[in-house]
């Protein structure tokens, strides 16, 4: 509760408990007059009583005392968290939830459910901006809960594509692999620094022999044709140099 809840709640307490009247039994065997004089006197006294005990001065004592002990409630909640926490350095945070999802150190835990209990967590503050004692543990907390958040997310978000990109990284080393098989391994890196020059010379030289045999039979079969215009559509889509052409 705020400061304002709090002051409010005591207000409405205080409230409450002012207006409420003596009254004496019906069956106490006094005479009606009486009674109703007793009844007067009492009302008086406790009016009296309560004006002295309501006070403004006593009721923001009580509000202080409130506040006080909630602090110090909370400051245990907060060193009992990092207790457990210990000295974590935030940017292990993450390694460590992967850890505990993959089973590691025989733990286990669903970054789910991580999320949720994160989510959980208090969302505190100070209520005495003046608490020099209690703000940094408060903003060690504050930046441990938001870590711990964020790198989950992080997680999550990476094993959405993780299926893509080990699919990427097969293909990847299934090409690396035949070109070792054709060209030796010493010469992988050099093969694909030298792709896109081979892949356009190569095909350069697919059009030279087929504007030859163009030239010399005065047409081409139909699927050479097809092939032709492959090669066509795939130096089109090699980088330019600065002149437009390919390079």
């Amino acid at each position: 509760m705020s400061y304002n809840q709090y002051a409010e709640f005591i207000r409405d307490e205080t409230e409450r408990m002012s207006n409420s009247r003596v009254q004496l039994p019906s069956d106490a065997g006094l005479h009606r007059e009486v009674s109703n004089t007793i009844a007067k006197a009492l009302q008086h006294a406790l009016d009296l009583h309560r004006k002295e005990v309501f006070n403004t001065r006593n009721q923001d004592d009580v509000l202080a005392q409130v506040l006080s002990k909630e602090q110090a409630l909370l400051r245990d909640e907060l060193q009992r968290v990092m207790a457990l926490v210990g000295d974590l350095p935030r940017e292990q945070i993450g390694s460590d939830l992967v850890d505990l999802q993959s089973g590691g150190d025989s733990g286990f835990i669903s970054l789910e459910r991580l999320l949720d209990d994160v989510e959980k967590l208090p969302r505190v503050s100070l209520i005495d901006e003046e608490d020099s004692e209690g703000e940094p543990l408060l903003r060690e907390y504050n930046a441990l809960r938001h870590a711990l958040g964020e790198k989950a997310m992080a997680i999550r978000e990476a094993q959405r594509y993780l299926p893509k990109l080990k699919r990427q990284a097969r293909s990847w080393q299934q090409l690396q692999g035949a070109v070792k098989d054709v060209h030796g391994a010493e010469n992988v890196d050099v093969y694909f620094q030298e792709y896109e020059s081979n892949v356009a010379t190569q095909a350069h030289e697919a059009c030279r022999l087929a504007e030859t045999a163009l030239k010399a039979k005065g047409a081409l079969p139909r699927e050479q044709l097809e092939s032709l215009r492959r090669i066509v559509t795939m130096l089109r889509a090699l980088p330019r140099n600065r002149k437009g052409k390919v390079d």
